[in-house]
């Protein structure tokens, strides 16, 4: 197989009408923004060029993490950020669980942005009887604590047949960070399903996943986007460029994250481009 091209912002430029970007590992990590970060934000809203960040981000809303992003210098507007957790309200609207008792995991930031999502009745991590389970962030609350008591809920949930709905809005497992990498509320929700097909293999409740790879946050970038000619500049091979790739979407590898361009020789994943810097 030809390894893929490298190409370059100018030339995303003239080829696409719309750009969409990963946050972390693209244009941020944990601390600050990432080289040439800065100044492509600049440029693409001085020329009104269209473009969206497509995160699996779900601790904060739209407006939230827009105001983060601005801290860092990076002037991007909340009307120009697709997130999975804003996706958590229309997932619960369409299964008309918007009223259903809910358990979020995550900080008071994350219950806050589920509750601006639609979700009316959340409980604290230790209720005892819920309908909806959110795995909405890895910290928060204690984490051992808290995983030792929803996972005895699920297992009594299972063994009288009471139904119960898993969420995911972030299924990344790690995300860079400046001193390299941290886990994700993706890890806690692994960690949960592997206690329930330990206990029942057997039509094991699974997770429903709202970010990238999967379809819903791909649907709302291109219907926000309302065009096809799309591209997606990510860091990870497993979520950004398969999630693209599974959308019908051109995607390009950056290695300013978690991939390395050397894994491409081992991987069946492959973006359409390669690009080394955003400058």
């Amino acid at each position: 197989m030809e390894p893929a091209p490298f190409t370059s912002i100018a030339e995303l430029d003239q080829r696409y009408h719309t750009l969409l970007f990963d946050a972390y590992g693209v244009l941020i990590n944990s601390e600050h923004a990432l080289p040439g970060a800065v100044a492509l934000i600049d440029s693409l809203n001085r020329r009104g060029k269209p473009y969206f960040v497509v995160t699996n981000g779900s601790q904060l809303t739209e407006e939230a993490t827009a105001h983060h992003y601005q801290k860092l210098g990076l002037a991007i507007a909340p009307e120009q950020i697709v997130s999975s957790g804003a996706l958590v309200g229309n997932w619960a609207r369409e299964n008309q669980l918007c009223e259903s008792p809910t358990v979020v995991l995550g900080p008071r930031s994350c219950q806050q942005l589920m509750r601006a999502s639609g979700l009316s009745a959340l409980l604290e991590h230790d209720a005892e009887e819920f309908d909806v389970l959110v795995v909405g962030n890895q910290d928060g609350y204690p984490l051992l604590e808290t995983l030792n008591h929803i996972i005895s809920r699920l297992y009594a949930f299972m063994e009288r047949g009471k139904e119960f709905r898993l969420v995911l809005p972030n299924p990344d497992l790690v995300y860079p960070t400046s001193r390299g990498v941290g886990i994700t509320g993706g890890m806690i929700a692994e960690i949960i399903s592997r206690a329930l097909v330990q206990r029942f293999p057997r039509d094991t409740p699974r997770f429903e996943c709202l970010g990238k790879p999967y379809a819903p946050i791909f649907a709302e970038a291109k219907k926000r986007a309302k065009t096809s000619s799309l591209v997606l500049i990510g860091d990870q091979l497993a979520t950004d460029i398969k999630g693209a790739r599974d959308a019908g979407m051109d995607s390009v590898l950056m290695a300013t994250g978690l991939a390395k361009f050397s894994e491409l020789a081992f991987s069946e994943i492959q973006p359409t481009y390669l690009l080394k810097a955003l400058d």
